[in-house]
């Protein structure tokens, strides 16, 4: 009998999953239409799919430097920049994908495994029809839409899909006090910090705020908090050389003050003219509304607070949506004004991810205590009403994998990963990757992988060559396998690699390494990774080698 009630949940879990996958579909049904949209960052993000995929093909694990961008002079954009959409992007480019195929690919997924993960967390405190519908509204959030309509951020749409997973581990953790909901969770929260540092940045004291309200004693938040370190422990590889290197690029010169010209008005928050432009402030700019049924609903639950059920929820969520719509106005300027770290985020509107999840987690518990199936699809119908109009792109282009093999930009808009040592970014190729620029004699069998470049001098005087490379610490030369100093502040070569030989000839390799930092995170990341697989295999076979 109990196996044919597991045998009849399970089967309503995968028809509900079926239909959270069709309605998702459906609302993307203009990603399906042949060739490529228009979007902010679409084009930069499929031309850094194929930097990611050409630098695992020379051998970088992880990568870390994008030769061929910059005009061809290379960025360490790679150090920076959340790696998991390039990581997934290169294996399914792997299976014979075009780059734009593969960017839709990633975007289904995403837009897709958000709700699921969320409706696997959410049946756990309600009937399977409230997590369902509470799912899809979740689906329809605008700035899910300003994500893969207007924005194209693939980044931030691949970061939704872990949110609602840690929660659920967290509370797993929570009731179960195992070690393996902790280890998946940690995971869980490794992967949201490598698909999206920003979101992983606004989402995290959320967690633990979750983690701290909602535990029962002090010695469950402390369980708790293992989720936490083990995630920064996998990721350390990636934030940890971010924030130590951060000083060698001009994030904080081209990003710090973003945040004055991006705030949004409140009334916008509830509702704004839906436009494709990259000025919310101006006519047809974009929209980072939380929409007006998003917004409306936690204000109307206010006045039914005393007769609702589950009420320290609905209360910590509403709190955690104020302080999203505080965050996104001009209200909360003197706060960005004194926390460093937030303005490296950029835009304010981005808390706008946070006050729609929290408005949803409102809408699920007010769902709860409705007992009207009825009035439960009439207010899923009018959220599907009002989303149709965000259903649709600008214009479309038809490029080739070609064309972002061989992009000359460094897809970052911002110029925040241009070295200090640099003016700034190249918007030319170089005539010629390596150059002698004082001395006589010629170079020869040129080789270049977008991490090592090999040639050969033949110097009839001293050479003073120049490797048309941006400068940023790992860049070494090696002259007849002996480590050469560099100099890259010549005046005239402002940031790029020139170095010195004598007269004769030379076999040198210019190569890219990682820094003692990097090594260190790398090694980090390695032995957190063996050290849990290890806790696993024990955890899980040494009790059944004791019982026999």
């Amino acid at each position: 009998m109990k196996r044919q009630v597991n045998n009849v949940r399970v089967k309503t879990l995968i028809a509900f999953i079926v239909v959270i996958v069709i309605i998702c579909a459906v609302f993307l049904f203009p990603l399906f239409k042949p060739g490529f949209y228009v979007s902010h960052d679409g084009e930069a993000h499929v031309a850094r799919f194929a930097a990611y995929f050409k630098a695992f093909q020379d051998g970088q694990i992880p990568p870390r430097w994008a030769g061929n961008l910059n005009s061809g002079y290379g960025s360490p954009l790679f150090i920076f920049f959340y790696p998991l959409p390039g990581y997934m992007a290169s294996i399914i480019h792997l299976f014979g994908f075009e780059l734009e195929t593969v960017f839709k690919i990633l975007i289904y997924l995403s837009f897709i495994l958000g709700p699921v993960f969320l409706f696997v967390w959410l049946r756990r405190y309600s009937k399977d029809e409230v997590a369902f519908i509470s799912s899809v509204i979740y689906s329809l959030l605008p700035y899910r839409f300003l994500d893969v309509y207007v924005r194209g951020d693939i980044a931030e749409l691949i970061s939704f899909v872990f949110i609602p997973l840690i929660f659920l581990f967290i509370d797993k953790s929570r009731k179960e006090k195992k070690i393996f909901p902790i280890i998946l969770g940690g995971l869980a929260y490794a992967l949201l910090i490598l698909s999206h540092n920003g979101i992983a940045a606004i989402f995290s004291p959320v967690f633990l705020s979750y983690a701290l309200v909602f535990s029962k004693k002090p010695k469950d938040f402390i369980l708790l908090l293992n989720i936490f370190v083990i995630g920064l422990l996998l990721s350390a590889f990636f934030w940890f050389p971010s924030v130590i290197e951060g000083k060698f690029v001009y994030t904080k010169l081209f990003v710090e003050d973003l945040y004055k010209e991006n705030f949004v008005p409140f009334w916008k928050l509830f509702y704004s003219n839906w436009g494709f432009g990259p000025d919310i402030n101006l006519k047809d700019g974009l929209s980072p509304q939380i929409g007006i049924l998003y917004g409306a609903i936690p204000f109307l639950i206010l006045p039914f607070l005393t007769r609702v059920p589950r009420r320290k929820e609905i209360i910590f969520w509403f709190l955690v949506f104020m302080f999203a719509v505080l965050m996104t106005t001009s209200l909360s300027k003197s706060l960005w004004e004194v926390i460093p770290i937030i303005k490296l985020m950029g835009y304010p509107w981005r808390f706008t991810a946070l006050s729609g999840f929290a408005a949803c987690m409102i809408i699920f518990y007010t769902l709860n205590f409705i007992n009207k199936r009825i009035i439960l699809f009439l207010i899923l119908a009018s959220f599907m009403v009002t989303t149709l109009s965000f259903v649709k792109v600008n214009e479309r282009v038809d490029r080739n994998d070609d064309f972002y093999y061989s992009y000359q930009g460094t897809t970052d808009y911002h110029r925040r990963t241009s070295t200090i040592w640099t003016e700034g970014d190249f918007w030319k190729k170089a005539p010629r990757q390596i150059e002698i620029i004082a001395g006589k004699g010629r170079v020869d069998n040129i080789t270049r992988k977008s991490n090592t470049h090999t040639f050969t001098a033949y110097a009839e005087t001293s050479l003073q060559i120049l490797d048309n490379t941006v400068y940023f610490p790992g860049w070494q030369v090696y002259v007849n396998g002996q480590k050469t100093p560099i100099e890259f502040q010549d005046m005239n070569h402002r940031g790029l690699i020139t170095f010195s030989v004598t007269k004769g000839m030379h076999n040198i390799e210019v190569v890219f390494k990682e820094s003692p930092v990097r090594l260190f995170s790398n090694m980090v990341s390695l032995f957190s990774i063996v050290g849990i697989s290890s806790m696993v295999v024990i955890r899980r076979f040494i009790p059944l080698v004791k019982k026999r």
